[in-house]
């Protein structure tokens, strides 16, 4: 089975699936991006940090990229799902985390795949996004605008919906719903 998790910038995506690797055992599906490792994230782990030219010769099931400023200048940072971690993902099961596109997408190719929205009150958002030792004013405006587009038809897209407000929860009837006992 694959899980998939989408939600806004800082809703808590990477944390909740730290916990569910950590709860249940499961892998955690690894995506490819070209933008720079954040503090304590781990290349294999957290992403495959790739430069432009290792992205543009991987074969992707899936990719998008985002046009955001580093110190005041623009970048375009790419992400997308490697066909071949794709395979695995559906040979072994697992959770990862896309965005809306990405996930249809997904659920699409494997219809038994669960799309799973965290929800998160925008202020929450804000005050954890603050905490990146990388925070950066210009680029939390732009994703604040692009979340508000990327995800605004995401609760009808989801199998489930989980609150995250300000601190992590699942209620164990979610757990036991989506993940089994």
């Amino acid at each position: 089975m694959i899980y998939i998790l989408i939600g806004k910038s800082g809703s808590g995506k990477d944390y909740i699936q730290k916990y569910l690797v950590e709860k249940y055992n499961l892998s955690r599906i690894v995506t490819h991006t070209t933008r720079p490792p954040r503090n304590g994230e781990q290349g294999g782990v957290d992403y495959y940090f790739v430069t432009d030219s290792e992205f543009e010769k991987t074969a992707f099931f899936e990719r998008r990229q985002y046009i955001t400023a580093v110190d005041g200048h623009k970048a375009i940072w790419k992400y997308g799902l490697s066909r071949a971690e794709c395979e695995r993902a559906v040979r072994d099961g697992g959770v990862i985390i896309l965005d809306l596109t990405g996930a249809i997408k997904l659920k699409r190719a494997y219809p038994d795949s669960k799309i799973i929205f965290i929800d998160c009150l925008d202020q929450t958002r804000e005050e954890r996004a603050m905490k990146r030792a990388n925070f950066n004013r210009q680029e939390w405006e732009r994703r604040l605008q692009t979340d508000g587009q990327d995800f605004c038809t995401a609760i009808v897209n989801a199998d489930y919906v989980v609150d995250n407000g300000r601190q992590f929860y699942f209620t164990e009837k979610q757990l036991q719903t989506i993940f089994g006992s």
